[in-house]
């Protein structure tokens, strides 16, 4: 209970080393390598419920270590219902201020990581109320 601490939160892969003494004055040491991996990842749903419950009525994009994207929701016959390149501004079904029906959607995202690398994608979401 009377041990010392130490808290590290390295940003790179690095060797730790450390000396310590027991009360007695023997002393010992060791070595570990932290490893630091980058995790970048994204998520995209595939469907939203717009029905006013508190569950799912808005879509965002999710994701960690992202620089910027641009998502982009089309009708199906290929008008542009919603754009967004801000995680705080998410889809709430509607298109100029009216719910659109229940109907899949297409989508166009592109994801741009802080390391500079970009990931495109295209698919498909449901609009289900």
């Amino acid at each position: 209970n009377t041990c010392q601490t130490a808290t590290m939160s390295p940003t790179v892969t690095q060797p730790y080393y450390v000396t310590y003494t027991d009360i007695n004055g023997c002393t010992d040491s060791d070595t570990t390598i932290v490893v630091v991996t980058d995790v970048y990842t994204y998520y995209m749903p595939t469907g939203l419920s717009p029905n006013g419950d508190g569950n799912n009525d808005v879509l965002y994009v999710h994701g960690r270590g992202i620089d910027y994207f641009d998502l982009k929701i089309f009708d199906r016959v290929g008008e542009k219902v919603f754009e967004t390149t801000s995680f705080d501004s998410g889809w709430d079904g509607t298109w100029h201020g009216l719910g659109m029906n229940d109907n899949s959607f297409t989508y166009a995202l592109s994801v741009t990581y802080c390391t500079g690398q970009t990931v495109k994608e295209n698919g498909t979401l449901t609009v289900v109320r």
